[in-house]
């Protein structure tokens, strides 16, 4: 992990981060019995971040989602990318069917924040928890449009 302060931004493909980020985070999801299925929206605007931090916000978020899931039947995980360009922002979800989790998310927060970004939860209609990582898009000039 990077040291709080010291952060390597530059503007990234936010699919693509999270696609490599879960690559590593469901390995051995199938055999847990873990059904996992993206959502992404290619139209996204890239993102200015530190790509191994917000990595290891994904990361963090699909293996708790995944662990959370052990003790419960349906074992569905949903990991998905939207713009709000109204906003200005980039979003990655990341939505469980277990009973709720909470290991490193105060780490996660940190990132997230120290990214001009926020990271909130709420409980899933259909039972579990969605997990919203909301980061400003990128500008043409590289700083993040919203501050």
């Amino acid at each position: 992990m990077v040291s709080k302060g010291e952060t390597d931004r530059r503007i990234q493909n936010l699919n693509q981060l999270v696609e490599e980020a879960l690559a590593l985070a469901l390995v051995g999801a199938r055999q847990r019995g873990v059904r996992a299925s993206l959502e992404l929206d290619y139209t996204l605007p890239p993102v200015l971040v530190d790509h191994v931090q917000f990595q290891q916000v994904v990361l963090n978020l699909a293996r708790n989602a995944i662990e959370a899931m052990e003790q419960v039947e349906r074992r569905e995980l949903t990991i998905g990318t939207r713009a709000i360009p109204q906003q200005g922002m980039a979003e990655v979800i990341v939505a469980d069917t277990g009973p709720g989790m909470g290991l490193g998310l105060s780490i996660c927060r940190e990132i997230v924040e120290a990214h001009h970004g926020r990271l909130t939860t709420a409980p899933a209609s259909s039972g579990g928890t969605v997990f919203r990582v909301t980061l400003p898009i990128a500008s043409r000039d590289g700083a993040a449009d919203a501050s």
